[in-house]
């Protein structure tokens, strides 16, 4: 009875390697070159549409690996929810509407992580389907570069093509770097 308790309380492996390679692919969204070069809007607009581009690349790159890749792919879906619901509570929202504006950008992470899905075939149609979106936020958006932003994406989908699999499953996404730090922890 203990080792069934332990084992319905232990946080599955596959949500450590997710919540690592999110953290890893926030990082990557907020590179500061996608806002100051290519033109993206420094906003929570900009930010959310560039982390879900992401962890959407990354989805697509786990689909193509199999059904191996499901639970990965389904823990790193519900470690970018459980982001939604922290970033609310930390500028302030409210506890009894947390949950509606979760759900409402849950619905448009999973609506743009469906758009995104051909973005590792065609990253500058990424581009252009990542500028639809922002311009949804900010309709007189003048200072976005497509073509910088698909050469930004473009280097990013190389890095992430050249991580082998099993070391993305763990979720890493630099291979030099293969045991994770104090500061990529669980939460």
């Amino acid at each position: 009875m203990w080792q069934a308790l332990k084992k319905w309380l232990q946080t599955p492996p596959e949500r450590e390697a997710a919540h690592r390679l999110y953290t890893t692919l926030v990082a990557r969204a907020r590179n500061p070159f996608f806002y100051s070069q290519a033109g993206v809007p420094d906003t929570g607009e900009g930010r959310f549409e560039m982390i879900v581009l992401f962890v959407a690349l990354a989805d697509a790159r786990l689909a193509a690996a199999g059904e191996g890749s499901k639970a990965l792919r389904r823990q790193l879906a519900e470690v970018l929810v459980d982001d939604f619901d922290r970033s609310l509570r930390e500028m302030g929202v409210g506890d009894l509407s947390v949950g509606k504006k979760v759900r409402t950008l849950a619905g448009s992470a999973h609506l743009r992580l469906r758009g995104y899905a051909e973005c590792a075939v065609d990253p500058a149609r990424c581009a252009g389907r990542l500028g639809t979106y922002l311009r949804q936020h900010t309709p007189s958006l003048e200072g976005l570069r497509e073509e910088v932003l698909a050469q930004g994406i473009m280097r990013f989908l190389s890095e992430l093509n050249a991580v082998p699999l099993p070391l993305l499953e763990k979720g890493f996404l630099d291979a030099e770097k293969t045991a994770p730090s104090a500061e990529a922890s669980p939460r």
